[in-house]
C-alpha cells in the first residue's frame, strides 16, 4: 500500500493542484484538499483536452469524405491535416476554457442543488473520446483562432487523428455525434457488447444525452449490433480517465519506493541512456498525460506509463 505523506508524493500533490488552471481562490483551496487519486482525476479531466504536439497520421471515417459540411469546409479541414502531420501545436484552436476553467467546484460545495458539474468538462471528449477544433486560420492578438460555428470532430492516438465528422456544439446534444460516434463503433468489433446496460431502444436523442450527461451507460442498436453510447461516470468524468489513474497508483507503488535506491537510479540513467549522476533529484510529473520521474536540474523525463494520447 503506498504511503500518500511521502515527501515526494506530496510535492507532486501541490504541483497538481498547482497546474490545474481555475479562476476561483475557492477552487484552488478546494484542489489542494484533494487526496492523490482524486486529483490526479482533475488533471487528466483538464489536461486531456490539449492535444499532445506530435506528427501523426489522418484518416477519416468512411462518411466523412461524402458529407457536405466537410466538402463545405474542405480549406479548413486540410489545414488541419496539414498542421497534425506536420506535428504542430492545435491549442489555439481548441475550446479557450482549457486556459481558466480546468477546475469548477462542484454545485453542492456552492450550496446549488448536487449534479454533475459541466463548466471544467468536455461532453465529447469525456463521453465520446472526440476532440472537437474550430475551422478557423485566423489568429487572434489573445493567441487563440477566431470561433467558428461548425467544428471538427477529431479522436487522437499518439501517432494518429481520427475526422469523424463536422458538426458545431449542438452536435453534444442534438443526436448527431452520438450517432456518427455509434455507426463508427459498430464498424469496430472491440466495440460489440458482450454484456448489457441501460438500453436507449424508444428514446429520443434528447432523452438518451440527458441519462448520459448524468453518467448512465447507454448502448445504442446500429442494425444487428448493439454498442456503447457515452463512457462516463455520475461525475461527468471519462471512465478511460479512472482506468489510467488507477494505474498510475499501481505504477508508481514500486518506482517510488526505489527511487533513492542506486541501483535503480542506475538501470533507469541506463534506459535512457545517460550517465547517472551522483545523486539525482527526482519528482514526480505528469508530461502531458503520461507520468513519470524528472530528474530535475537536467529535466530529463522517465517515462513510467504511457496515456494513449
Amino acid at each position: 500500500m503506498i504511503d500518500f505523506d511521502r515527501p515526494r508524493l506530496k510535492e507532486f500533490q501541490s504541483w497538481l493542484a498547482d497546474e490545474i488552471p481555475c479562476t476561483e481562490k475557492e477552487a484552488r483551496s478546494e484542489l489542494h484538499s484533494f487526496p492523490l487519486p482524486a486529483l490526479l482525476i482533475h488533471y487528466l479531466n483538464w489536461r486531456d483536452r490539449i492535444v499532445p504536439v506530435r506528427p501523426r497520421t489522418v484518416t477519416t471515417w468512411d462518411k466523412f469524405l461524402g458529407d457536405k459540411r466537410t466538402l463545405d469546409n474542405w480549406a479548413a479541414i486540410n489545414a488541419h491535416v496539414e498542421r497534425i502531420v506536420a506535428g504542430k501545436d492545435l491549442t489555439p484552436y481548441l475550446s479557450q476554457d482549457i486556459a481558466r476553467s480546468g477546475h469548477v467546484r462542484s454545485r453542492a460545495s456552492k450550496g446549488r442543488r448536487p449534479g454533475v458539474e459541466w463548466g471544467d468538462k468536455d461532453y465529447a471528449l469525456n463521453a465520446y473520446g472526440f476532440h472537437h477544433l474550430h475551422l478557423s486560420d485566423a489568429i487572434l492578438s489573445n493567441g487563440w483562432a477566431r470561433r467558428t460555428k461548425e467544428l471538427l470532430y477529431v479522436s487522437f492516438d499518439r501517432s494518429s487523428a481520427f475526422f469523424l465528422m463536422v458538426g458545431d456544439h449542438k452536435s453534444f446534444d442534438d443526436g448527431t455525434l452520438a450517432q456518427a460516434v455509434a455507426e463508427m463503433r459498430a464498424g469496430s468489433r472491440s466495440s460489440i457488447l458482450g454484456g448489457a446496460s441501460t438500453s436507449s431502444e424508444g428514446r429520443d436523442h434528447s432523452e438518451r444525452n440527458k441519462l448520459q450527461r448524468h453518467g448512465f451507460a447507454m448502448t445504442v442498436t446500429i442494425g444487428d449490433k448493439v454498442v456503447f453510447g457515452a463512457m462516463i461516470s455520475t461525475a461527468g468524468i471519462s471512465t478511460h480517465h479512472s482506468i489510467h489513474v488507477a494505474k498510475i497508483m499501481r505504477t508508481i507503488e514500486e518506482p517510488e519506493r526505489r527511487a533513492d535506491d542506486a541501483d535503480f537510479q542506475q538501470a533507469l540513467f541506463e534506459s535512457a541512456p545517460q550517465n547517472c549522476p551522483a545523486r539525482p533529484d527526482f519528482v514526480w510529473r505528469m508530461h502531458n498525460c503520461d507520468v513519470g520521474l524528472l530528474k530535475r536540474t537536467t529535466g530529463t523525463f522517465f517515462t513510467m506509463l504511457p496515456w494513449i494520447r
